[in-house]
């Protein structure tokens, strides 16, 4: 398995060094992700970081686990992703 993560306040090398997880930019996440995991706090960054800009650049057939507060997913683009894709 290959793990990909992104966090905007933790330097890029340390995941290399202690993680051991590729770090990328969301939008690699988006596109090559078969699961997408969130781990995040709602605040006025991630308040709907799931939405159809997001979805639109996803795989047919991604899974999303959203282990944080409901509004990081924006639920009505959701509905139109799972529907179209």
């Amino acid at each position: 398995m290959r793990l990909l993560g992104y966090d905007p306040y933790l330097p890029p090398e340390s995941w290399r060094q202690t993680v051991g997880i590729e770090y990328c930019d969301l939008d690699k996440i988006y596109k090559e992700s078969d699961v997408i995991s969130l781990h995040v706090p709602l605040n006025k960054d991630t308040k709907f970081m799931i939405n159809k800009t997001s979805i639109d650049k996803m795989k047919p057939g991604v899974s999303i686990i959203n282990t944080g507060r409901g509004p990081l997913v924006h639920t009505k683009d959701m509905i139109v992703g799972i529907k179209n894709k």
